[in-house]
């Protein structure tokens, strides 16, 4: 097995040079974010002999609401992070995953969202060893085009839009 090192970069100053491919995980949204008030970027990147395999970003949103908790913190990452082509990525995602998990909780992260994983079985067992729990969200998907507007209406939306005719 090969033997990589996990950094966490939370300053662009610091930052290796990192693969190009994916905005997502790109340095360049990394400064972009690392702009942004509210906001703070971290970027965990894997190296095998001082050349980067892996990189993933996460962001941190700090907020504030009326009701408690008042300030809290939240994580979010699109995918799984960004990859060389001759990377293991399966042995590499654990190990991303576990660091940026162990800097957020240091840091107390309120929750860490992954979302928009292009295998969905990705690092499964990795993902419940360090306590999260998958959430299935209801995507829906609208098609304007097989149908016309007046089609798509329900007969209670056809009622009511004829009662606030006769209002006017």
């Amino acid at each position: 097995m090969r033997k990589y090192d996990v950094e966490i970069y939370g300053k662009l100053e610091e930052m290796p040079h990192l693969l190009e491919g994916d905005f997502f995980h790109s340095l360049e949204l990394f400064q972009i974010l690392e702009k942004t008030p509210g906001i703070t970027p971290f970027m965990a990147v894997a190296t095998q002999e001082n050349k980067v395999v892996g990189q993933m970003l996460v962001i941190l949103y700090h907020r504030k609401s009326l009701f408690p908790p008042y300030l809290y913190t939240h994580a979010h990452a699109y995918g799984e992070g960004f990859y060389a082509p001759d990377a293991e990525q399966n042995a590499i995602f654990p190990l991303l995953l576990r660091s940026i998990t162990i800097h957020l909780h240091k840091r107390l992260c309120f929750y860490i969202e992954f979302s928009r994983m292009s295998k969905k079985m990705l690092g499964y067992r990795e993902f419940r060893k360090l306590g999260y729990v998958p959430i299935a969200w209801q995507e829906i998907h609208n098609s304007l085009h097989s149908k016309l507007p007046q089609e798509r209406l329900s007969d209670k939306q056809i009622a009511m839009i004829e009662r606030i005719k006769k209002r006017e």
